[in-house]
């Protein structure tokens, strides 16, 4: 986990799977951006990368 600021948290998702129907199969890295207020999980959001959500929760901390 990444801390950013007081209120951000970024964590790197592995995910590892295979489509039932398709057989498709992924194997990626995404970012998982929370935002936390008063020990609570207030925000969550996903993003393709890890540097995506670092970008965004620098942006909304307000520390870029």
């Amino acid at each position: 986990m990444i801390e950013v600021g007081n209120a951000f948290v970024v964590v790197p998702a592995h995910i590892v799977g295979r489509g039932a129907g398709s057989g498709l199969e992924i194997d990626s890295v995404f970012g998982w951006m929370y935002e936390f207020q008063d020990g609570k999980a207030v925000r969550f959001h996903t993003y393709a990368t890890v540097d995506d959500a670092l970008e965004a929760a620098r942006r909304l901390s307000g520390s870029e």
